[in-house]
């Protein structure tokens, strides 16, 4: 984001990184917007009537696979099926495979007619789509928070404690704002379900009662893979009751060694197709709780895998990764043990539910809970892959007479630090063996508080940054209007809040006075911090001082500057890995597609409803046009 520094930790993604993506302007240089189709060509260009997967080229199995990343991976993967179906490439696909933000585009690509049917329509922009998509969305969040013919899915329920901290309690005080404040903004992400339900309904309007046997397909002939999470424990009643997940593996050793991890998380997959759907779990015997026996839904609502899949702030979902994230931030234990006795305050909502029939109000009755499947492994490349196989060793798809294919859009940079490069850690690293040799564990970490599987599949080591090729660029420059507008609909809504809660307050003014106030000492120090209270109360209590503030302040340095930001592509032959727990089997060769988006910080991975269509307007809309427009060629490249 231009206005403010965007905090990566998964803790606080979903709930403030709205906050954190910025309202600028998006140029483009390479390609530029204005070289896109005219209206003409695009009617001489191929009628959409390539049913996506409907006639896989010569049998030989083809995967497009979009990683997680929010509204970000969902529009860019937008742009990859609009290039695909621009160079007669959508045809060939034969199998689907997503997480995250990834399944929000597969799920609506591959089960509404509407989505697949705007996307292959060739005389529409990328961009008109996109933006449509944002102000269908933008309503929806302001119904979701009025409960206009909805269940208010996002109102907390406070966790009774008498708990306090600072002559806070910790059972009613944070409960009352984060409500206030999803109601404000739009975006009623505290109940993950409803969230996703509300958000996806505009284009798939039975996804909140229908199973996957239940829903049509839009005319797609294609094996969708959709990866998930199930962690250690989780919270599994209206207040603090807990079940802790027992798994057993077919291999004793791997059973040991499982259990002996710091909250070790399971990656699963769920397959399906027209002919019908399961789950794939790794090597999995039995799986109990509380010594009863426990299995996933055979028949899920579209939304329950859906949602479980991108439930990123699913931490507050589970009582050691919840603890973990408090420890390894080095907050104070006895701090972390008070808020501990009040948690989860609601906030296992954050963590999509196992919804067994009969379908119920959440969350009294889930017997466990999902979260993001990025807590092991972001991409869903692996899952992807070992689905290919299967369906290739069952003679379902042909990986033989050719190399089968597969392309990546991953929502990373190239250059990001090796644990944080999801796309990195399927390759193998001389480097750090130790996190991509199959069977270890990565430890527990801040942002992924958990112990996941190692998730290398493949022998050969992450390409040089010199080996990859610009294929999109994306040029911003921020202005006066767009930071008082970010300021208008995002900031405020926030200080607002905190304006409406005493106690929330004064603990933000006192601590904003004593930065400001840091560099005096003794009786000046004093005056200082008593004066800069007054005007900061005064300030807080003003929209236009507000934001004025920002504008002079923060802000003045960006306003005017141009930022940079380029997508790259890599093609390669790589060898799989035997790796147990991706269910990969090895010396299996594919032909690689590498898309590392290299999203600009404007392009927020989540966006709340308010005043969203101005963002999927001015950033989502053509940054999904740019990626069509610059991977037309790469593709007829790749797919001969």
């Amino acid at each position: 984001m231009c206005v403010c520094v965007y905090m990566g930790a998964r803790t606080c993604t979903f709930l403030i990184a709205a906050l954190c993506s910025g309202l600028c302007s998006l140029d483009a240089a390479v390609p530029q917007l204005g070289d896109d189709k005219t209206t003409d060509e695009a009617d001489a260009a191929p009628a959409p009537a390539l049913l996506f997967g409907s006639t896989p080229r010569n049998g030989v199995a083809l995967g497009n696979v979009c990683s997680g990343g929010g509204f970000t991976s969902m529009t860019a993967c937008m742009g990859v099926v609009r290039a695909l179906m621009m160079c007669d490439g959508l045809s060939q696909v034969t199998h689907q495979g997503g997480n995250s933000g990834g399944n929000w585009f597969g799920s609506q690509l591959v089960f509404s007619d509407s989505f697949y049917s705007a996307l292959t329509d060739l005389s529409r922009s990328v961009t008109d789509i996109v933006t449509e998509w944002g102000d269908s969305y933008m309503q929806a969040m302001q119904e979701a928070v009025s409960g206009a013919g909805n269940q208010p899915w996002y109102a907390l329920e406070p966790t009774p404690c008498n708990v306090e901290v600072g002559g806070v309690n910790l059972g009613t005080a944070f409960t009352a704002p984060v409500n206030k404040l999803q109601s404000a903004l739009g975006f009623p992400a505290s109940n993950w379900i409803g969230y996703v339900g509300s958000m996806l309904r505009q284009t798939l309007p039975g996804i909140q009662t229908n199973t996957y046997s239940t829903t049509t397909r839009a005319g797609l002939d294609v094996t969708y893979v959709q990866t998930t999470t199930l962690p250690y424990d989780a919270y599994v009643g209206s207040n603090d009751a807990t079940a802790t997940l027992e798994v057993e593996f077919t291999n004793s050793e791997t059973t040991q060694n499982f259990s002996a991890q710091n909250a070790p998380l399971l990656l699963v997959s769920f397959v399906s197709k027209s002919s019908g759907q399961e789950w794939v779990l790794p090597g999995v015997e039995t799986m109990t709780i509380g010594g009863s026996a426990f299995e996933l839904p055979s028949d899920p609502l579209l939304l329950e895998v859906t949602s479980g899949s991108s439930s990123a702030a699913g931490l507050f979902g589970s009582p050691t990764m919840l603890r973990n994230s408090f420890d390894l931030a080095g907050f104070d234990s006895e701090k972390v043990d008070a808020i501990m006795q009040c948690a989860p305050s609601g906030m296992q909502s954050t963590a999509t539910p196992v919804l067994e029939p009969p379908i119920c109000v959440e969350p009294s009755c889930s017997p466990f809970r999902y979260v993001d499947g990025a807590f092991v492994e972001n991409t869903a490349l692996a899952a992807t892959v070992a689905q290919v196989q299967r369906d290739c060793a069952a003679g379902l798809a042909d990986c033989t007479s050719a190399t089968p294919k597969l392309i990546l859009l991953n929502d990373g940079s190239v250059g990001t630090a090796f644990l944080g490069n999801h796309a990195r850690l399927l390759f193998s690293s001389s480097e750090f063996p130790e996190y991509t040799t199959p069977g270890n564990y990565r430890p527990p970490s801040i942002d992924y508080p958990g112990s996941a599987p190692v998730v290398t599949i493949f022998e050969e080591e992450f390409p040089d940054d010199s080996e990859f090729t610009e294929y999109a660029t994306f040029n911003w420059t921020m202005t006066d209007e767009e930071v008082m507008a970010f300021c208008k609909h995002l900031v405020f809504p926030f200080i607002d809040v905190v304006n409406q809660h005493k106690e929330l307050k004064e603990e933000a003014v006192s601590s904003i006075a004593n930065a400001v106030c840091a560099h005096k000492k003794g009786p000046a120090k004093s005056v200082c911090v008593t004066t800069a209270k007054t005007t900061i109360s005064v300030t807080m209590s003003s929209e236009s001082l507000v934001c004025t503030a920002l504008q002079n302040g923060p802000a003045a340095s960006k306003i005017g500057t141009t930022y940079t930001s380029s997508s790259v592509y890599w093609q390669g032959t790589v060898t799989t890995i035997e790796n147990e727990f991706m269910t990969v089997t090895g010396g299996q060769q594919f032909e690689l597609l590498l898309l590392m988006l290299q999203a600009p910080g404007i392009d927020a991975i989540i966006w709340p409803g308010a005043k969203a269509n101005g963002e999927f307007n001015r950033v989502y809309g053509p940054m999904a046009e740019l990626q069509a427009a610059g991977l037309e060629a790469v593709f007829q490249d790749f797919l001969g």
